[in-house]
């Protein structure tokens, strides 16, 4: 009798096919189990791509941040969200579940797949295994940088040698008269919003932070140039900053409405105070640093005594959302600019009014108003002695005046908006820095440019120079 080529030993050839297959399965299965679900490589990505846009640092949303297992683990508003091997009584899954699932508010409903995923890893008893190097990942500066960045932030040291620039994650140092090499201060801050120097030199700090992440201030040490203390305050930007007199003291504010007064030597908070109903822009000493000033989009300068934190009163009343405060170095003056492109100046101290004087509206420490600003103002500085100062703005431009407020010099270098100027001590020099990357120095009375340059290191620096690469 012929054997049938379909059959191996009497078995059907497809029956023992699947009979091994299955066999293997089996083999495999008692070797390998099913892997535990991942936090950091199934839960956190569906956060990120369905959750974090209401739930993180700057916006939670039933107090509710998703951005970390450590912000997941302290739950909201109404406590835990998620109960480690107890998937009926987390609210999380209950809230991401069903037809018509209350979460995300925007956007598609999480998969099956994904809801399942949530449910499985909670079951496991949610577990984060989030990589050490992960938590504490930080890109840092390029080595050299592709594009011009925009210039945010610059500062010259009082004796006018040293030029601080703010860069990606790093200030850059140029020492403008002994022809050293660049110094690149690398920190914890993608975005640096701000750069001054200590009145007596020995010091250079740096607020800003990461967005909706965090705050930070830096305090480097000069002239080493050592990073003496890094302060995270807050869950976003920093924007004011200012030293005090005595060199002893640095005062920053932000988007948490809140003045902090940081102890230079040993970075520990002296003090908070939260005057203010809206983000804070700016923030000075007064010129003895008895007093605080600061102002940002509640309208008003406030002023409060340095030591207690004690709210004393408005100097202003209401104008614009405030970008800019300057004030004088040897008069009891602050000069205020606006988002409206107004310019101010006001005498330093509490409202008075005359037992007589029946419009309690007035804006009696108002001094001066100078020529408005075409476009919202967003910085202000002026010379060592007061005699000269300049507002620049979104409009490109950057104004310089005297003392009494005649225009000396209109710089519009046709470059985008201005968002850094600065006076340099010992010298008839003002660099004005933007959108477009570039520093360009002025005579500050004449408007004449003396030279323009790049202060990062660049490798490609315009669009021509990119090779082309064809699909």
């Amino acid at each position: 009798m012929k054997r049938s080529a379909h059959r191996i030993f009497g078995i059907p050839l497809p029956f023992r096919c699947i009979a091994a297959w299955w066999g293997t399965v089996v083999m495999l299965g008692a070797v390998e189990p099913a892997q535990q679900t991942s936090y950091y490589r199934d839960i956190q990505p569906v956060f990120e791509k369905s959750c974090t846009g209401c739930h993180h640092p700057g916006k939670r949303k039933g107090g509710l941040d998703l951005t970390t297992f450590e912000a997941l683990a302290k739950g909201g508003e109404n406590g835990a969200v998620s109960y480690p091997g107890q998937p009926e009584r987390s609210s999380l899954l209950e809230q991401v579940s069903g037809d018509k699932p209350a979460m995300p508010k925007k956007g598609d409903p999480l998969s099956t797949v994904e809801v399942e995923r949530i449910r499985r890893w909670i079951s496991e008893g949610a577990v984060d295994d989030t990589p050490e190097a992960a938590r504490h990942f930080q890109p840092g500066p390029p080595d050299v940088y592709e594009f011009k960045p925009v210039i945010q932030a610059q500062a010259y040291s009082p004796n006018g040698r040293f030029l601080a620039v703010a860069g990606y994650y790093e200030i850059l140092l140029h020492d403008l008269e002994g022809g050293g090499p660049m110094q690149r201060l690398v920190g914890g801050s993608p975005r640096i919003e701000k750069l001054e120097f200590s009145p007596n030199g020995t010091w250079l700090a740096a607020c800003g932070g990461a967005p909706t992440q965090y705050g930070e201030l830096q305090i480097w040490s000069l002239p080493e140039a050592s990073l003496h203390h890094t302060i995270r305050i807050g869950d976003d930007s920093l924007f004011g900053l200012a030293f005090s007199p005595d060199n002893n003291r640095v005062a920053v504010g932000g988007t948490d409405r809140k003045i902090h007064v940081i102890e230079v030597e040993t970075g520990g908070e002296l003090r908070s105070f939260g005057n203010h109903i809206d983000w804070i822009f700016a923030v000075s000493f007064s010129r003895e640093g008895g007093s605080i000033l600061s102002a940002g989009n509640d309208e008003t300068i406030k002023l409060t005594d340095a030591e207690t934190g004690r709210y004393i009163d408005d100097v202003n009343q209401s104008v614009g959302k405030i970008r800019a405060l300057l004030i004088h170095p040897n008069k009891d003056l602050v000069l205020l600019g606006d988002d409206t492109g107004l310019l101010r100046s006001y005498k330093i101290g509490p409202r008075v009014f005359a037992a007589d004087d029946v419009n309690r509206n007035r804006d009696v420490n108002r001094v001066k108003e100078f020529e408005r600003q075409p476009k919202a103002v967003t910085v202000l500085a002026c010379n060592t002695n007061g005699t000269q100062f300049a507002a620049g703005t979104i409009a490109g431009e950057a104004r310089v005046y005297d003392e009494e407020g005649h225009r000396l010099a209109l710089i519009n270098p046709k470059s985008g908006p201005v968002f850094s100027v600065a006076f340099r001590p010992g010298h008839d020099e003002i660099s004005v820095g933007g959108f477009d990357g570039v520093l360009r120095v002025y005579h500050p009375k004449t408007g004449e440019l003396i030279r323009e340059w790049v202060p990062f290191p660049i490798a490609i620096t315009t669009l021509q120079d990119r090779p082309l690469t064809l699909p």
